[in-house]
């Protein structure tokens, strides 16, 4: 998966892909995350601003909040929810990904279990409805036991 970031005029957009399929069609082996910085008429890559490989990694989202960025991503599990992981850097020009520790983000349902993370979902965004000054940001996550293939492929 993929995503688009604004800063100021100038656009990116962070996919995590699989790199070196270590399986026929491709669909698992290394992951690898670049951030793409996009030209003026951001029809066009311009520059790979940062790469890493992020092996077990999907579905990227970023946020900048008091001038660091988030990087976002949550464990590839198929349908099955997972710990959402981040990464967190002072630029996205290079990023420092190579230095920079992948952590998990740890949250959960007042009522719920520490035992899962991301109120048992995946990401998809995390947005600020908010302000710069008081930011509130709300997390977006995904369940998909009935669509699961394993689920439909008994029916």
């Amino acid at each position: 998966g993929g995503v688009s970031f604004r800063k100021d005029d100038d656009l990116y957009y962070v996919t995590i892909r699989v790199q070196e399929p270590t399986e026929p069609g491709g669909k698992n082996g290394n992951r690898k995350l670049y951030i793409y910085k996009l030209n003026r008429k951001w029809d066009q890559i311009e520059e790979i601003t940062a790469s890493r490989i992020y092996d077990g990694r999907e579905s990227p989202d970023i946020v900048e909040h008091n001038s660091k960025f988030y990087l976002f991503a949550s464990e590839n599990k198929r349908w099955e929810w997972s710990k959402t992981h981040y990464l967190r850097s002072d630029s996205l020009e290079g990023f420092g990904l190579a230095t920079v520790k992948d952590e998990v983000l740890k949250m959960f349902a007042e009522n719920g279990s520490s035992n899962k993370n991301s109120f048992a979902s995946q990401i998809s965004f995390i947005q600020n409805f908010g302000t710069i000054t008081d930011p509130q940001y709300m997390f977006s996550g995904r369940r998909h036991p009935i669509e699961d293939p394993c689920f439909m492929a008994e029916n």
